[in-house]
């Protein structure tokens, strides 16, 4: 699946990229509890896919500024 493979190379370029390890747990948790709410999303609107990545990425950068 497509969001799937999209989270699993957010979480390997987080894995070689992030120096501080502790943040760097703390936002892998935080994208694997967010699969399946983007999972029910993806549902509802199946052919906005970009939209719902603009979404996860939006909120990844966020997290990551705090």
């Amino acid at each position: 699946m497509f969001l799937d493979r999209w989270h699993y190379s957010l979480i390997t370029q987080l894995r070689y990229s992030t120096p501080f390890r502790e943040q760097h747990y703390v936002l892998i948790i935080y994208i694997y509890i967010q699969i399946p709410i983007i999972r029910k999303i993806n549902t509802l609107f199946s052919n906005d896919r970009g939209v719902i990545k603009q979404v996860c990425l939006s909120t990844f950068v966020s997290s990551r500024v705090i």
